[in-house]
């Protein structure tokens, strides 16, 4: 119960979707003064007693008591001192059948590698945002290095991800370890041989460009005490 208008009692119930409501999205609005955080804390505090979980967005610092007092875990993305935030992590779930339907192991498959496909496609998304400039050559190279680090850290595109750890995945300076060693690896190529320059110079340049774009995320970069962990 949320209250109520001039003449009927208003219910929410956040998990039921319906004809009338097709998503579970509210906007809570008033003056300032009129009740509209403790409103929203205490329908935190409602979530929570019925097992949802809460994530909580808070540029002013307002929840962070509430959060300490519930067990929660408070993110500093300013300073990131306590925490990191592995964009390399998956957390997709296979959806589950409804009915008596059995899936057969090669439909299994299929639907973990489609969360590592989607996770890929993040980790894509994720890179144009934070670096607008990179081209979709750029992104493409990178793409395939990011795969590689999973490789590397042996894990599969077609197993289960909840059973690894969030220590077992990689990070950003998995990631820019494979485009050093790739650099290196072209700069030897044509060190050995000119006439391949033009064969690989395309690369070499792309890679080179993803080495300066991927520094501030890795090492002792600006972002990397954020990202990289």
């Amino acid at each position: 119960l949320l209250g109520n208008n001039r003449s009927n009692l208003i219910f929410f119930d956040p998990r039921v979707r319906n004809p009338n409501r097709t998503n579970s999205n509210i906007m809570i609005i008033g003056k300032s003064g009129s009740g509209k955080s403790h409103f929203t804390k205490k329908m935190v505090l409602r979530l929570l007693l019925q097992d949802i979980k809460v994530y909580i967005v808070d540029p002013e610092g307002e929840y962070g008591i509430i959060c300490k007092k519930l067990g929660g875990q408070m993110i500093d993305v300013g300073s990131a001192l306590d925490s990191r935030i592995n964009p390399f992590h998956i957390f997709g779930v296979m959806q589950e059948e409804s009915g008596d339907t059995i899936l057969t192991n090669e439909q299994i498959r299929d639907g973990y590698r489609s969360i590592f496909s989607s996770h890929i496609q993040f980790l894509e998304q994720f890179m144009q945002n934070l670096i607008p400039d990179m081209t979709n050559r750029e992104v493409s190279r990178l793409s395939k290095m990011f795969t590689e680090a999973y490789e590397l850290k042996k894990i599969s595109k077609y197993e289960d991800f909840t059973i690894y750890k969030s220590t077992d995945y990689p990070i950003m300076d998995d990631a820019m370890d494979l485009i050093k060693k790739r650099i290196k690896q072209l700069s030897d190529i044509i060190a050995k041989d000119s006439n391949r320059t033009v064969e690989v110079s395309s690369e070499l340049n792309d890679l080179r460009n993803l080495e300066v774009y991927l520094d501030r995320l890795c090492g002792e970069g600006s972002l990397s005490t954020l990202w990289n962990g």
